[in-house]
């Protein structure tokens, strides 16, 4: 166009209508492709939000698994998903924490590379829509340059046919991009998914193996354990906020405690009962009593600051839920401090506080004679 004095008209419009063509069939092929990699992404974002997934540490279980080796539960290994034999020749001098590790972060490098690639496609897609818009008027204009013998703008013209040989050319790695973008947004939601399946399956295990204890020692278990990974928590450098397996974890403690509050509420009445019965000293009585009343009011006003640290927390923002989260286990360690002193004279000493008073042995228990 730049140097020849004269242009075949009929072949510039063979070629005009042939990049009409080509756009029509770029769009057929660029669209689906979009529309499946926006899907994949909406659906990952979706299971992330839904199973309260964090990166942090996806091989194990969380407290669930914790619980189960604190019980002499071994725990099945083999099904770690495979990392991929293109990534076991990389990481074959790497340790296991660093395989892990990068296992663990496909979730988020897949929608870090769908951010880079929907930015590439969307610039194409309406580079392609603009020269879709504008073949028919170039393809009119040229249509009337040759019937009226006029001149042609060839500066429109060689624009729109630099910009089609562009596009043509980035369109084959684009495809290959958005092809493989579309297999990690797979994995990385199979990975998700099989992470909350593994979670819920060690959540199973571990009430079965917790409703087969006694409701203090399950309610112990899960109080200590979820204690220990708070500290943790507030101990390492990268602090994040509560995911929902954290509030379902502090959730599962509190509602055990709560549960094993109204147990020792019912055994201190029922010692108080049992002293009244079989006591003839009233001093006696009157003294065990007391002790025993102060101490279910100080099991009481524990379990109403647990409830309520229960409720708060369940229907807290992610604002408000790390600190929801530290007033919680605050309650919950007065509760079994509680706990603790009520059993020391319920339990006949129990271990905790040396010998009790006969009298103050459950009623459940055999009377001594």
């Amino acid at each position: 166009m730049r140097t020849a004095k004269s242009i075949p008209g009929r072949e510039l419009l063979r070629l005009l209508e042939e990049h009409a063509m080509a756009c029509e069939k770029y769009v057929k092929t660029l669209q689906p492709a979009w529309e499946r990699m926006r899907i994949l992404a909406a659906n990952l974002r979706s299971d992330l939000r839904g199973a309260g997934f964090k990166n942090q540490n996806t091989s194990t279980s969380g407290i669930f698994g914790d619980i189960l080796s604190t019980l002499g539960v071994t725990m099945d290994t083999d099904q770690t998903p495979d990392i991929g034999q293109g990534l076991c020749s990389d990481l074959a001098e790497q340790d296991l924490s660093k395989a892990l590790e990068h296992f663990e972060l496909q979730p988020a490098r897949a929608l870090k590379d769908f951010q880079r690639v929907e930015t590439e496609v969307k610039d194409m897609l309406r580079v392609l829509h603009r020269l879709r818009a504008g073949w028919p008027d170039l393809i009119s204009s040229v249509q009337h340059a040759l019937s009226s013998r006029g001149q042609l703008k060839t500066k429109d013209l060689s624009q729109a046919l630099k910009q089609s040989l562009q596009f043509r050319g980035k369109l084959p790695n684009i495809m290959h991009s958005a092809e493989a973008l579309c297999d990690l947004l797979e994995d990385a939601t199979d990975q998700v998914r099989h992470c909350e399946e593994e979670r819920l399956r060690f959540k199973a295990m571990t009430k079965e193996i917790l409703d087969g204890q006694s409701k203090a020692l399950a309610a112990r278990t899960v109080a200590v354990l979820w204690l220990r990974q708070l500290e943790k928590t507030g101990s390492s450098t990268s602090k994040s906020e509560p995911t929902r397996f954290d509030i379902e974890q502090a959730s599962e403690a509190l509602e055990r405690n709560l549960e094993a509050a109204k147990d020792m509420e019912e055994r201190l009445v029922n010692g108080i009962s049992f002293v009244m019965r079989t006591e003839a000293n009233h001093t006696v009585v009157q003294r065990v009593a007391k002790k025993l009343s102060t101490l279910r009011s100080r099991i009481r006003a524990a379990t109403e600051a647990v409830t309520a640290g229960r409720v708060d927390l369940t229907a807290a923002n992610r604002c408000s839920q790390a600190s929801l989260t530290e007033a919680a286990a605050k309650a919950l360690v007065e509760l079994m401090a509680a706990f603790d002193a009520a059993a020391a004279h319920v339990d006949a000493g129990g271990g905790r506080g040396g010998s009790t008073h006969p009298e103050v042995r459950d009623p459940r228990e055999q009377a001594p004679s």
